[in-house]
């Protein structure tokens, strides 16, 4: 006879951890509709925020949960994707570093996992409002300057739209500012103890160009998984 085992924190926990796992997995690529895939990505932010304090409160969570990784999270040759990587992971309660060629990312499993979820979700819209915005202009495409210019102010626009996003959340909710900034130190240490001589280097200002003021715009408009964003007209540029 199997006798009936009373609820634990630390199965709470599990429940938790495979509710974030199962929601970061709801993507379009996995057959999820746009729509479905920016909801799952906002509740799983939402519950891992609540996952990382739980872990905290009840001093529970498996030595895997609680284990800070290092990973390579993708090649850093261009600005914007540096740009882009590093807000999305600080929003997510990790931390990265350029190294050579590379960007990695550090921080716990799962905070790391919602991160590429993220970058996931928001690059394909990137380049979608890119190739909208050229069209047929052949010249226009051509131009890597303008090209350049367009991804900065994508990712410049989606920074601060994340920022704020953040900060209107810990407004609400003083629990949940204080294991995103318990969390983000703790990475941020992590980072620094395996790389002691970095030095951190922030991109300069770009002159505002066409293209940088184009990929403003569209940072504006692309979904981060908290709004209904999804599929919002962009004009074509007619120059």
């Amino acid at each position: 006879m199997v006798e009936a085992t009373s609820p634990t924190p630390e199965m709470d926990l599990n429940k938790i951890r495979k509710k974030v796992q199962h929601l970061l997995n709801l993507t379009t690529e996995r057959g999820a509709t746009e729509a479905e895939a920016a909801t799952a990505l906002s509740m799983a932010e939402a519950i891992l925020e609540k996952y990382n304090l739980a872990m905290d409160s009840m001093n529970s969570g498996t030595e895997p949960e609680r284990k800070l990784v290092e990973e390579e999270f993708m090649d850093g040759t261009n600005t914007w994707q540096r740009i882009l990587v590093r807000c999305v992971a600080e929003h997510n309660m990790c931390e990265t570093l350029r190294k050579g060629q590379k960007i990695l990312i550090f921080g716990r499993a799962l905070n790391v996992m919602a991160a590429r979820t993220m970058f996931a979700w928001i690059t394909p819209q990137i380049y979608s409002f890119y190739n909208r915005a050229v069209g047929d202009n052949n010249n226009l495409r051509a131009n890597t300057r303008w090209r350049t210019d367009f991804y900065l102010g994508v990712a410049t626009r989606i920074e601060d739209r994340i920022d704020e996003l953040q900060r209107a959340r810990h407004a609400a909710d003083n629990d949940c500012k204080a294991i995103v900034l318990i969390r983000s130190a703790e990475a941020t240490l992590f980072r620094n103890q395996l790389y002691p001589d970095l030095i951190i280097k922030r991109g300069r200002k770009r002159k505002v160009t066409t293209g940088y003021r184009y990929g403003l715009l569209a940072g504006s408009m692309i979904s981060l998984g908290d709004d209904k964003r999804i599929g919002q007209d962009f004009r074509q540029i007619e120059e």
